[in-house]
């Protein structure tokens, strides 16, 4: 079963990411970076981390983009394959290139998604994660 962590400072948001990743897996919730970066710390340590995380870039205290730094920092050290890091995605109201390219390339995050999200873009990016073919094989299996 996946496993998702939503970060952001926004309760709305973190509600419709609860109810589009509903029934793909886990889902934890977290209300800032801090958090955020607490909880997938803990996820490495006990060598299970997410396979999806989806960071707010705009968050008060630890922005998006510095707490996917921080993640992919404890990911190296914990000595994580390729294959079993998180796959991070930004979402942001920011749709200026400047502010992607940071993202991707600079913090170290998977894919950009601009708000309002829509709960398409979810899915597709949940299918280029390898996460949605995942759970259809479990759910294929399940039923054979």
């Amino acid at each position: 079963m996946a496993r998702f962590l939503v970060v952001d400072d926004s309760i709305s948001v973190r509600q419709f990411f609860q109810g589009v990743l509903a029934g793909r897996g886990e889902c934890d919730l977290a209300v800032d970076g801090i958090e955020g970066v607490r909880l997938a710390g803990r996820a490495i340590m006990d060598r299970q981390p997410y396979d999806v995380i989806f960071l707010d870039i705009m968050m008060p205290q630890v922005s998006g983009l510095t707490a996917c730094r921080k993640i992919r920092e404890m990911e190296r050290a914990a000595g994580l394959p390729p294959e079993r890091v998180s796959h991070v995605v930004i979402v942001s109201s920011l749709s200026d290139p400047a502010t992607m390219l940071e993202a991707q390339f600079e913090s170290g995050a998977d894919a950009y998604l601009t708000k309002p999200v829509d709960p398409g873009a979810v899915r597709e990016m949940l299918c280029s994660a390898g996460v949605e073919q995942t759970l259809l094989a479990v759910l294929s299996d399940e039923d054979a």
